[in-house]
């Protein structure tokens, strides 16, 4: 899973892209984030509770 933010200019806002598609929410529409530094943040979160997702599913 690789996810990267980018700007989408007709809405002023910043997006996340993952394996192609916008990250969305759960009815469907794209997350936005004001600040660059917000989207940066979710994608960090995100790859770090996959991490410990996994970690933990392997130590069972």
């Amino acid at each position: 899973m690789s996810a990267t933010v980018e700007y989408d200019a007709r809405w002023d806002v910043y997006r996340i892209r993952e394996d192609g598609q916008l990250m969305a929410d759960g009815d469907g529409y794209p997350l936005a984030f004001d600040h660059r530094a917000d989207a940066e943040d979710m994608v960090t979160r995100r790859t770090e509770l996959f991490a410990e997702i996994a970690r933990q599913r392997r130590c069972r």
